[in-house]
């Protein structure tokens, strides 16, 4: 009998120890290490960072990262878990972040954003203020020069170069305003980032200022050659007209309809330029039908008498007469004339020769 309740006393307590080693094993799975717990110790630190994260939750058990809570937005739920995803240690992210549709929480940070916008630009007004009056200054220094004559006129220099040099200095200086505003503000770096990060950007807008830049280069050699000054009478390519302005980047010429017609100055420079001012003295020309039966001696007295006879026709170089072709019913001859452009005009003086004449 005591036999018995020996042994039944130590099947109950085996089967208690078995219990309790059970139950021990049990505890030790489900207990993080040390390494989980470094882990999800490191990940609360770094969402503890992100302003946009902190309604986030990390727990860490065999390297798998489960993310709770939620987050300002949808963007920064996904950002949340990629950013756990490349931490060393996590094997695997369970995404249980869902992105807060609260109204106060959406508005609340874009308030708080345009308050700092607000403060920032009051705090930057003396800066503002001080880069807009030396910018103004850089202005009123360019219009300065832009009228500045006095060295101009020493070197000898026409016109129009002397306008285009002018604008060009002009250009540099507001440049120069430009870039010190901007240093002043503190943005330079800024702007250079921006410049250097847009390479391709620039090589874009290189070739669509290509045509700016082959226009000013033309303009400067123009105005370096200076085959012609303002006022005179020009042909280029098709058109005549008087010089107005030399650009930059084109002529303005004043048609003799009284239009304006402009030309980049490539063109100008790569067109045939017939400057009709240059020498004062201007031939002009005109034919005239004859009959087969007319004396064609008396024809050309006839006609160089009235040229002499016309005001505006100079003596020398003489009016002459030349007999250019013989049709089978008239003979064909032209008259020559030289005009005087700076006592006479020179298109009122070859119609009214033309009547005359006639």
């Amino acid at each position: 009998m005591i036999r018995f309740l020996f042994a039944g006393l130590l099947l109950m307590l085996g089967a208690e120890a078995a219990v309790a080693q059970d139950s021990l094993s049990v505890v030790q799975t489900v207990q993080p290490d040390s390494a989980d717990l470094a882990l999800d110790t490191q990940l609360e630190r770094i969402l503890a960072q992100v302003p946009a994260f902190e309604g986030i939750k990390v727990d860490v058990t065999a390297g798998v990262a489960a993310l709770s809570g939620t987050a300002v937005n949808a963007q920064a739920a996904t950002d949340a878990v990629e950013l756990v995803r490349g931490i060393d240690g996590v094997v695997y992210v369970v995404d249980g972040v869902e992105a807060n549709v609260e109204v106060e929480a959406r508005v609340t940070p874009a308030v708080e954003r345009v308050q700092e916008y607000v403060r920032k630009a009051i705090a930057y007004l003396p800066l503002i203020g001080v880069a807009v009056v030396v910018f103004m200054v850089f202005v009123l220094l360019g219009w300065w020069i832009s009228r500045w004559e006095a060295p101009f006129r020493r070197l000898g220099l026409s016109t129009l170069a002397r306008n285009l040099i002018r604008r060009t200095l002009r250009l540099i200086v507001l440049l120069t305003g430009l870039l010190l505003v901007l240093d002043i503000l503190g943005v330079t770096a800024l702007v250079g980032a921006v410049l250097g990060a847009a390479g391709l950007l620039g090589v874009a807008i290189g070739f669509a200022f290509q045509d700016i830049v082959e226009n000013y280069l033309a303009g400067v050699l123009l105005s370096v050659r200076q085959p012609f000054a303002l006022g005179d009478a020009v042909r280029i390519g098709d058109e005549e007209g008087k010089v107005m302005r030399l650009t930059a980047r084109e002529l303005l010429l004043m048609t003799y309809d009284g239009n304006h017609f402009r030309i980049p100055n490539a063109s100008v420079f790569k067109s045939t330029i017939y400057n009709f001012s240059r020498n004062p003295l201007r031939r002009f020309a005109f034919e005239a039908g004859i009959g087969v039966e007319e004396d064609l001696e008396q024809v050309r007295r006839l006609g160089l008498d009235a040229l002499d006879a016309m005001a505006g026709v100079i003596e020398k170089p003489a009016p002459m007469m030349i007999v250019k072709a013989l049709g089978d019913s008239s003979v064909i001859v032209t008259f020559f004339g030289w005009v005087d452009q700076r006592e006479a005009d020179f298109m009122k003086v070859k119609s009214e020769a033309i009547r005359v004449v006639k």
